[in-house]
């Protein structure tokens, strides 16, 4: 007998990375202390300014997308 999929679940939607322990431990304080919100609602204001254009990658830094 199968593992029994979930029904609907089509679409992967999950962005997966690796980052060191301690990074990602400060970085969720941060966001939680700065913001209040979750670090799953971060990463996604961060996908869609990404798309956006209004955050750009430049080196090893961010840069906002106005010139």
């Amino acid at each position: 007998m199968g593992r029994k999929r979930k029904i609907g679940f089509t679409k992967m939607k999950m962005l997966a990375s690796r980052v060191e322990e301690s990074d990602y431990y400060k970085f969720e304080s941060v966001i939680k202390k700065s913001n209040q919100k979750s670090l799953q609602d971060v990463i996604n204001l961060f996908v869609v300014e990404m798309i956006s254009g209004s955050i750009q990658l430049s080196g090893s830094t961010f840069i906002t997308g106005d010139k």
